[in-house]
C-alpha cells in the first residue's frame, strides 16, 4: 500500500511538472495565426513565458491557441493586428510583467485579459482607433509603473479601470478626442509619478478623480477644449504636487479646487499657470 501510495504522488508530481512549467527565456514572437495555433504543439507543456512575447500581423485573428499560458514574466506587446478584435485566448493569465497595445485597428474589446489583477511594468494603449473603453482590465487594481492612454479616436470612456487603486509612476491621457468620461477611475487613491489630462477634446469634467489624494509629482491639464472645471482635483494633497500646468484649456473659467488653490498659496515647486480665458482667481 505505500509503495502504491508513492507512486500516485510521484506520478502526481510528474503531471504537475509535465503541464505547469516555464518555458521560452529569450520570448518569442507570433507573426501568423498558425505560429499561435500550434503553440501548444511546439512548446508542449509551457504554460509560462519567460520572455518578451510580440504579437504583430495583419494575419492574427484570435489567440485561441495560446489558452494554456498563465504567466508573461516579461511583457506582451500587440501592434498592428488589424484583424483581431479581442483577446479571448489569453482567459488564463494571471500575471504579467508589461502591457503594450498599439495600432491594432480592429480591436474593440480588451475582454481576455479580466484575470489579471495587477501589471509590475508599463501599460500602454496607444492608436487603437477601433476601442471604445477598455473592458476587459475590470479586475486590475495595480500598476507597477505606468498607463498611458493616448491617440484612440473611439475611446468614450475608462470603463475597465474601475478598479485601479495606485499606479506607481505616471498616468496620462492624452489625445483621446472621443472621451468625455472618466469617471471609471473612482478608485484611484495614489498616482506616484505624475498625472497629465491632454488634449481631449471631448472631455468636460475631471470627475471620476475624487478619491485621489497624491500624485507625488507634476499635475498638468493642456488643451482639454471642452473642460469647464477642474472640480474632482479637490482631494489632491498640494504638498504632493511639486510642478503645476493648467494651459490653453478654452472654456476653463474657474480655478477654485482646494488643491489648485492651496499650491497657488503656497507652491512647493515650479508653476506654469496659464488658464485661457480665466475670470475667478484663487484666493
Amino acid at each position: 500500500m505505500k509503495k502504491l501510495t508513492l507512486f500516485i504522488v510521484l506520478a502526481f508530481i510528474i503531471q504537475i511538472t509535465t503541464y505547469s512549467q516555464s518555458c521560452l527565456p529569450d520570448g518569442i514572437e507570433f507573426t501568423t495565426q498558425a505560429e499561435i495555433d500550434n503553440f501548444q504543439t511546439n512548446h508542449p507543456g509551457c504554460t509560462e513565458i519567460e520572455g518578451d512575447v510580440i504579437i504583430p500581423g495583419y494575419d492574427i485573428t484570435n489567440f485561441n491557441g495560446l489558452n494554456v499560458l498563465t504567466s508573461f514574466w516579461g511583457s506582451l506587446t500587440i501592434y498592428g493586428t488589424a484583424n483581431l478584435t479581442n483577446l479571448t485566448g489569453l482567459d488564463n493569465v494571471t500575471s504579467i510583467a508589461g502591457l503594450f497595445i498599439w495600432t491594432s485597428e480592429g480591436l474593440n474589446s480588451l475582454t481576455g485579459l479580466e484575470n489579471i489583477t495587477s501589471v509590475a511594468g508599463d501599460i500602454e494603449i496607444i492608436c487603437n482607433n477601433s476601442l471604445t473603453d477598455l473592458t476587459g482590465l475590470d479586475n486590475l487594481t495595480f500598476v507597477g509603473v505606468s498607463l498611458d492612454i493616448h491617440h484612440n479616436d473611439s475611446i468614450t470612456n475608462l470603463s475597465g479601470l474601475n478598479n485601479v487603486a495606485f499606479i506607481e509612476g505616471k498616468l496620462v491621457i492624452w489625445d483621446n478626442p472621443s472621451l468625455t468620461s472618466l469617471t471609471e477611475l473612482n478608485n484611484l487613491d495614489s498616482v506616484g509619478g505624475y498625472l497629465a489630462i491632454v488634449d481631449n477634446d471631448s472631455l468636460t469634467s475631471l470627475a471620476g478623480f475624487d478619491n485621489l489624494t497624491s500624485i507625488g509629482g507634476l499635475l498638468e491639464i493642456t488643451q482639454n477644449d471642452a473642460l469647464t472645471n477642474l472640480t474632482g482635483l479637490d482631494n489632491i494633497n498640494a504638498a504632493s504636487i511639486n510642478y503645476l500646468s493648467i494651459t490653453q484649456n478654452d472654456l476653463l473659467s474657474s480655478c477654485e479646487v482646494k488643491s489648485v488653490c492651496d499650491y497657488l498659496a503656497n507652491p512647493s515647486g515650479y508653476l506654469f499657470f496659464l488658464v485661457m480665458h480665466l475670470v475667478a482667481i484663487p484666493r
